[in-house]
C-alpha cells in the first residue's frame, strides 16, 4: 500500500522498487480493494520474493 501511495504522490523523477517488510507471493486482495476505492491500482505491483 505504501508503494502505491508513493507512486501516486511522489514528485516527478522519484522511483520505488519495492515495499513492505516481509516478502510475499501475492498482494492481499483486501489491500487491492481498499486502494482501488482511493483511486490507486496496486493489483499489478511487482512482488519481490
Amino acid at each position: 500500500m505504501a508503494e502505491g501511495f508513493f507512486r501516486k504522490y511522489a514528485p516527478k523523477g522519484y522511483e520505488t522498487s519495492s515495499a513492505g517488510t516481509v516478502p510475499i507471493s501475492q498482494i492481499n486482495p483486501i489491500a487491492v480493494e481498499v486502494m482501488k476505492e482511493g483511486g490507486i491500482d496496486i493489483s499489478n505491483q511487482n512482488l519481490k520474493i
